[in-house]
């Protein structure tokens, strides 16, 4: 509870994230969702 006062600032300010520096450097190209997803359950089941 000490530290609490000290934290607040994580809850009362949003947070802005870039990722155009990362996004730049790697050449990322992401995964919709549901297609994560269904290769996660097929690798899963593969290894049962």
């Amino acid at each position: 509870m000490r530290e609490l006062k000290e934290m607040m600032y994580q809850w009362e300010n949003d947070y802005v994230v870039d990722h155009s520096k990362f996004m730049n450097t790697f050449e990322f190209e992401t995964t919709p969702h549901a297609e994560a997803i269904r290769r996660t359950l097929d690798w899963y089941r593969q290894k049962l």
